[in-house]
């Protein structure tokens, strides 16, 4: 799937596929249903990447007639130095094209088609499958994809008519709302019950189970995954892609000032010392090219240390927040590094749920292979929960409070939940795969939510790890899948 040099593309696609099923509500003929698709495109750094899907089809079974939907391809373009998403239907081509910055939580609108229905359809058809494959210029990206559909009473039959929402965040595109990448934001008032939705405010349809797409290699060797960092440690995982680890004998930190400050020389960081930066009053000489036997002098504050943005409360107290609402590690700028965070099960059980136990359950795989230096003993571990309103979980679990019974097992245990905003246990675990296994459960507290687009955020250092999911209501409570 992915290219050798940044330029060129591969020679082979990463063929993927993702089956669900429609709800029960039957489809009318004349209605359309508006299949979409998105995408969450990590381990970028400070490049950025094009990803394209082709060679997209739909099919499916209803009434004894087989239905095979060819789909526009896709070009999704992420960058770190864009500020604004767009998303734009390409006629000529016959392509949808995206533009998004990188670094956004939630995902990315993909693909999508209108299809006209030319009969009346029943409720539940199963399965209904998407099949395609994606090519990326660069090495080393992870890409999590998943796609819904909705039934409509009026739609267009042009692309580009239909104002298509390119991203789930509410700040960077034109449409500064919590609607789902997808919506098609000129036809919301005609939405209806079918498909995957159910009508109201649910105009994308709810999504499929999101499939990370594997079994191409994500890198090829440590020179596809040369970050340009001097201070970060890069390797090859042929399971992982590339890993960006904090170097131990390069600094890194981020002071918070205060109104003391003190001069330090430190030889664990080397520049040849030929530029002048000055940083909140202080004057330091420094370099971004890494030379050798030059120690340089650096004024500082006495501040603690962090890896967190230097304004505002520190990220992993839960009261970091941001303009835009997000907490701690739901905010990229507390994330050294953010990859997809697999979760296999999740539970809630808000107020009014009858059912009895633990509040919360999770289990998720953090990493397809264990991080280098990884060890929850050293650096505290968050785990974040929030919806369209905002938090449902900040339950930070401090270092000190892990243990390693076994060269597999990271445990920890906290029986009221008092350190650990209710949740009473935990583990790290590598599993027979290789992969790094995290689950947890207790009584956290909880307000009510719907389990639409629930944003899930796992973090240990500064290293994180994020999905976003819709948890179907049942009787033990919200659960995925």
């Amino acid at each position: 799937m992915l290219a050798t040099g940044r330029n060129s593309w591969a020679a082979s696609a990463c063929s993927t596929a993702i089956s669900a099923a429609f709800n029960t509500a039957p489809i009318a003929a004349g209605g359309v249903i508006w299949f979409n698709s998105a995408v969450s495109v990590s381990g970028l750094h400070s490049n950025p990447a094009t990803v394209r899907f082709d060679n997209v089809v739909i099919t499916f079974t209803a009434a004894g007639t087989t239905y095979t939907l060819n789909v526009p391809p896709a070009t999704v373009v992420v960058s770190p130095t864009a500020t604004t998403a767009t998303t734009t239907f390409d006629s000529t081509a016959g392509r949808w094209v995206t533009a998004a910055p990188s670094g956004l939580l939630g995902n990315v609108f993909l693909t999508g088609l209108a299809f006209p229905v030319p009969t009346d359809l029943p409720g539940g058809i199963s399965p209904v499958s998407w099949s395609g494959d994606f090519s990326s210029d660069s090495p080393g990206v992870a890409i999590q994809w998943q796609w819904a559909a909705a039934v409509y009473t009026m739609f267009s039959n042009d692309n580009a008519s239909l104002g298509v929402k390119p991203v789930d965040d509410n700040k960077v595109s034109s449409y500064q709302n919590r609607d789902r990448a997808g919506t098609p934001e000129n036809f919301k008032s005609a939405v209806t019950s079918g498909a995957r939705g159910n009508g109201g405010s649910n105009f994308t349809g709810s999504s499929s189970d999101h499939v990370v797409v594997s079994g191409c290699p994500l890198c090829t060797d440590v020179a596809d995954c040369d970050d340009g960092d001097p201070c970060t440690t890069d390797t090859c995982d042929a399971t992982a892609g590339c890993l960006h680890m904090p170097s131990p004998v390069c600094t890194t930190t981020t002071f918070v000032p205060t109104t003391t400050s003190s001069t330090i020389t430190t030889s664990t960081t080397f520049a040849p010392a030929t530029s002048t930066t000055v940083i909140g009053g202080t004057t330091t000489t420094t370099s971004t090219t890494a030379v050798t036997q030059q120690p340089i002098t650096t004024t500082t504050s006495t501040a603690t240390p962090t890896t967190q943005p230097s304004q505002g409360p520190v990220c992993g107290t839960c009261e970091h927040r941001t303009d835009s609402g997000l907490i701690d590690f739901e905010d990229p700028a507390c994330c050294a590094e953010s990859t997809l965070l697999g979760v296999r099960a999740l539970t809630l059980r808000p107020p009014k749920t009858h059912a009895h136990g633990n509040r919360m359950r999770i289990d998720a795989i953090y990493s397809p292979a264990v991080p280098p230096l990884f060890d929850p003993r050293t650096e505290d571990t968050s785990v974040q929960i929030r919806d369209d309103s905002g938090e449902l979980v900040c339950a930070v679990l401090p270092a000190s409070q892990w243990e390693r019974p076994h060269p597999l097992l990271y445990r920890f245990r906290d029986r009221q939940g008092a350190t650990s905003g209710g949740l009473t246990q935990a583990r790290f675990e590598v599993n027979r795969d290789g992969h790094l296994v995290f689950h947890a459960s207790g009584r956290v507290p909880l307000r009510s939510t719907d389990g639409a687009a629930v944003l899930v955020t796992l973090r240990v250092g500064n290293s994180c790890a994020h999905s976003t999911l819709d948890l179907r209501s049942r009787r033990q409570g919200l659960v995925f899948p």
